[in-house]
């Protein structure tokens, strides 16, 4: 009897058992062994005793004169590739190989076409790539099929062409993949790790300097790639991982560790690879790689140029990020916006975080996007919005379809706050909505909307050495935000002693934050109180026209000519409002001077009255009443020289569009056509169009 301590298992076998096993390679070289003839007592190593050496040498020599040595699955891999790379070439194959059977991550995670895991290592275009692939295929192929076999070949050639598949589209998605090089890297490093451990066993003259022979050039090759662009150099290592690990674990079907060992290998690659790509077919959308949106655009453009491409700095701060999945290209959205597309379908993505003049509501944008879609697709159709939640804070959703032949659905997310809006655009074919509900959930969870730069940069500056100019810089990117009881906090400390920049500041805030008219007109009378530069009197009608007191604005900067005449900041903001900028040679100005319902001079004492009245909101709100009352004498004697045929009509219409009577002759024709137009400007009162389009010909003959 043979006592044998194998893995903590203690055996007794029949001689004959044990020299079964021996040749079989079921007892290791390090198993304990008790021979009562031989050992006596004792337990030694198989690998000491001679009779196990000599079974299995025995065993190598039969392995030896078993294995094939026509290298049939090597002559079919090969073969085959090169009938496709010959197909490839005539006519539309090629197209048709390319869209249906090479490695994409997309197609893969989107559409669950695994089977171009396995396909693309078959695919052979360009000539030079096929012929150094096949020409390594057929050397170790034959090496590696007379020494494991037939079988252990296939299998190893294509484990290594699934894993470099599966490290292509995790880490490379962004171009396609095609070639058998992760199967030959694999089988050298097959050849390498079997050559350098099991070098006895190699079906080669080379023998044991097979191993050491492609050591070199597994190294070499690798390394080339990472220099080269255009290789997909992840496949390439998964192959070579896959080849270097199988080469420790496979053995030759006569020489195997164990009993049915190369089964259970065989039994684990194959539950690893079908299970894995029945995953990704299954649950593609939900582990499709997301890259952040500045690694996606960088990975972009340096594929795109010929030049290096500056990395993004990660160390930075970043208001919006989210993520992209691999693989998509830059485009435009539905509307308009830089976007994210899948290049193996309708599917786009996009984010776009932006200010604006004034606080946005969701009715209103969305009327906007409703517009801008339309246009493009007059059948669109939108659903109602409904409340939703993005990047933890309230946010509308609206649905929508384009309609028309190739209908595509679409939803818009936006979420506000203060002047900034968060815009999240999402679009896909309505046959794939179902499966990539996933992936649209990943992508808008992903969605990081912090505080803008400047008030994080604000807020630093503020922390770091608080100053006035820090704290009015402070409000200002807090109002922007819409964070009104801060920056009323802030206000009530600036306005204690404020200057012409705190006034500006603040009023700027007011009206970013949205505040009502009686607010700003309240805030604009404390600033006018402080003879304030006669520069804010403009900031101060902005705002008040902003909040809709329109007729206090204009008011104000009527008082504010009289008191600052000639002010260049005043003549721009009274051109915009149709309000008189003509000086007298003396300096005076003409509307100060004269009634532009007589063209006289007024009197002495209402042209003092005029150049010394108060700038206050009282005096505005006067002043503007009165202007509307001469706009209203007027625009009745416009009425009455029509009738009359007077020349002195085109007086009337230059005091209504520019408030007074200086036009040049060269620009009669302009003031004329525009007051004929088919749209009335907005300093001719209504019901004169019609009365001036009658009397067309009346008004040409003046010109």
């Amino acid at each position: 009897m043979v006592e044998l301590r194998i893995d903590g298992r203690h055996e007794a076998v029949t001689h004959e058992e044990w020299e079964l096993r021996v040749r079989e390679g079921r007892v290791p070289g390090d198993a304990m062994v008790r021979m009562g003839s031989i050992t006596g007592a004792d337990y030694v190593r198989a690998d000491s005793l001679g009779s196990w050496s000599a079974l299995r040498d025995e065993a190598d020599r039969k392995t030896r004169s078993s294995t094939p040595t026509a290298p049939l699955v090597t002559a079919i891999l090969v073969g085959f590739q090169i009938r496709l790379w010959t197909w490839a070439h005539v006519g539309e194959v090629q197209s048709f190989l390319s869209e249906h059977f090479l490695l994409f991550s997309p197609s893969l995670f989107e559409n669950g076409a695994v089977w171009r895991a396995f396909t693309m290592g078959l695919l052979q275009f360009d000539l030079l790539h096929a012929f150094m692939n096949l020409l390594w295929s057929f050397f170790l192929g034959w090496i590696l099929e007379a020494t494991l076999g037939r079988v252990q070949l296939l299998v190893l050639f294509t484990a290594a062409v699934s894993v470099g598949s599966a490290f292509s589209v995790f880490a490379s998605p962004w171009t396609p993949s095609l070639g058998s090089s992760g199967g030959v890297f694999g089988l050298v490093g097959a050849t390498v790790t079997f050559g350098i451990v099991r070098s006895e066993l190699v079906a080669s003259r080379l023998g044991a300097a097979v191993g050491v022979f492609m050591l070199p050039y597994l190294i070499l090759t690798f390394s080339s790639g990472l220099s080269s662009e255009g290789v997909d150099n992840w496949c390439h290592l998964g192959g070579m991982v896959t080849g270097l690990a199988l080469g420790l674990v496979l053995d030759p079907p006569h020489a195997q560790r164990r009993r049915h060992w190369n089964a259970a290998v065989w039994s684990v690659l194959a539950t690893t690879m079908v299970g894995g790509w029945l995953t990704v077919a299954l649950f593609g959308p939900r582990l499709l790689p997301l890259w952040a949106d500045d690694d996606a655009r960088y990975e972009l453009k340096k594929r795109a140029s010929r030049t290096p491409v500056e990395p993004p700095a990660h160390d930075t701060y970043r208001a919006l990020t989210f993520g992209v999945p691999g693989g998509w290209r830059e485009v435009r959205d539905l509307l308009g916006r830089p976007a994210f597309r899948s290049p193996v379908g309708d599917r786009v993505f996009g984010v776009r975080a932006e200010p604006h003049d004034r606080p946005q509501v969701a009715d209103e944008v969305f009327a906007e996007v409703r517009a801008r879609i339309t246009t493009d697709w007059p059948q669109a159709s939108f659903d109602d919005p409904v409340p939703t939640t993005l990047s933890g804070r309230e946010a509308s959703l609206l649905r929508g379809s384009t309609g028309g032949d190739d209908p595509q659905t679409f939803e818009v997310m936006l979420a506000t706050r203060g002047v900034w809006t968060l815009t999240v655009f999402w679009q896909v074919e309505p046959g794939w909505a179902g499966r990539l509900g996933p992936l649209r959930d990943r992508l808008v969870d992903a969605v990081v909307w912090r505080d803008p730069e400047e008030l994080e940069n604000a807020r630093i500056a503020d922390t770091t050495r608080s100053t006035r100019e820090t704290r009015r810089l402070l409000a200002s990117a807090l109002a922007a935000v819409g964070e009104r009881a801060e920056v009323e906090r802030l206000h009530a400390g600036l306005l204690v002693d404020p200057d012409d920049d705190t006034w500006r500041s603040c009023l700027s805030d007011l009206v970013v934050l949205g505040a009502d008219a009686d607010v700003i007109r309240a805030t604009v009378a404390r600033m006018l109180a402080t003879e304030p530069d006669r520069k804010l009197v403009v900031v101060g009608a902005d705002a008040l026209e902003t909040a809709g007191a329109s007729e206090t604005a204009r008011g104000l900067l009527l008082v504010g000519w009289d008191r600052f005449p000639g002010d260049r900041a005043l003549r721009r903001a009274r051109r915009t409002r149709n309000l008189s900028v003509a000086l007298l040679p003396d300096g005076r100005p003409w509307d100060r001077v004269y009634d532009p319902r007589t063209y006289r001079e007024r009197d002495a004492a209402d042209q003092e009255a005029r150049a010394t009245r108060g700038l206050d909101l009282e005096t505005a709100d006067l002043a503007a009443r009165e202007w509307a009352q001469e706009r209203v004498g007027v625009a009745q004697n416009l009425r009455a020289h029509l009738v009359a045929r007077d020349p002195a009509v085109l007086r009337d219409l230059a005091v209504l569009a520019q408030g007074d009577d200086t036009l040049e002759p060269a620009d009669r024709a302009s003031l004329v056509d525009a007051a004929l137009a088919e749209v009335s400007p907005d300093w001719l009162p209504g019901e004169l169009a019609p009365e001036l389009k009658a009397a067309e010909p009346f008004l040409r003959s003046l010109l």
